[in-house]
């Protein structure tokens, strides 16, 4: 049976509507848990069982599952908070008031990570609905905190990690296709250090009159930053590089053949004459 897809996009379209109406800004603690008692109506009403997976201070993450006829099991993740709206002035319709525009959906949402849930989600009713079961098992975990850090979610999964064990995972979403029309595969993914740096200099708070004799933590910090890197960009942290695998000639060329770099266009939109190194192309 071939699928309906005008079914599909109006049922993705009611789903992106709820969703993208409320305002889960987890940076301020908004209507997360109003959020998460609709995300798991929303899976609950596709046929997944559902349950709420949170840990001492942390927003609940939702947790469904749902058999299928075939032995393979996916886990799907997407998260349900976004980032605060401000400034209110740049908008030209209300955040939380799903609007469309030549063609286009604005919400606060609407790109990350809200629309892509609702188009998972309305594919596994589609699917659901024409024939009567899943092909495959489907897991899925829907957290709240990614847009401060996923800060307690490392403790979810270690906590219910039976629960969401699968053969394979399929992360939020992004873009389907490179701008030339191939599809788009990530293989690999950079990471981020955080580094926190705390200096204590006085007992008390003081007057600037103070500056020329007492010693200055703003200062300090700034010398210490400085450190960090050297002239070239190398990382000065001891161990940094001590896990990271040169590419080997074969990842070189497979990246060369793959790589669809618009450099003008990437180059206006940051406001810069030439990337760091004069990189460009496949480098790039």
């Amino acid at each position: 049976m071939a699928p309906d897809y005008d079914r599909m996009e109006s049922d993705a379209l009611r789903i992106f509507d709820l969703l993208c109406r409320q305002p889960s800004i987890s940076a301020e603690g908004q209507a997360l848990d109003e959020t998460a008692e609709l995300v798991e109506h929303l899976l609950g009403d596709a046929g997944f069982e559902t349950r709420r997976l949170r840990v001492d201070g942390s927003a609940p993450a939702v947790y469904g599952d749902q058999p299928g006829r075939g032995g393979f099991t996916l886990l799907l993740y997407n998260h349900y908070d976004v980032q605060p709206v401000d400034p209110l002035e740049l908008w030209d319709s209300p955040p939380f008031e799903p609007t469309q525009r030549d063609g286009k959906l604005f919400a606060r949402g609407s790109a990350d990570n809200k629309g892509e849930l609702a188009v998972r989600l309305a594919a596994v009713r589609a699917l659901r609905d024409d024939n009567g079961e899943l092909p495959i098992r489907v897991k899925w975990i829907i957290e709240g905190e990614e847009e401060v850090g996923s800060t307690n979610f490392d403790k979810i999964v270690r906590r219910n990690a039976e629960l969401l064990q699968a053969d394979g995972a399929l992360w939020e979403g992004g873009s389907a296709r490179l701008p030339d029309g191939r599809p788009e595969f990530g293989l690999g993914f950079k990471g981020a250090l955080g580094i926190r740096l705390d200096v204590r200099t006085l007992a008390t708070d003081a007057h600037s009159s103070l500056e020329p004799v007492a010693p200055s933590a703003a200062w300090r910090l700034v010398q210490v930053l400085a450190s960090i890197r050297d002239r070239e960009g190398m990382v000065q942290v001891r161990g940094f590089y001590d896990n990271v695998l040169a590419a080997t000639d074969e990842e070189r060329l497979a990246i060369a053949a793959a790589s669809f770099s618009d450099d003008d266009e990437l180059r206006e939109t940051l406001g810069l004459d030439e990337f760091v190194d004069g990189l460009s192309g496949a480098a790039l």
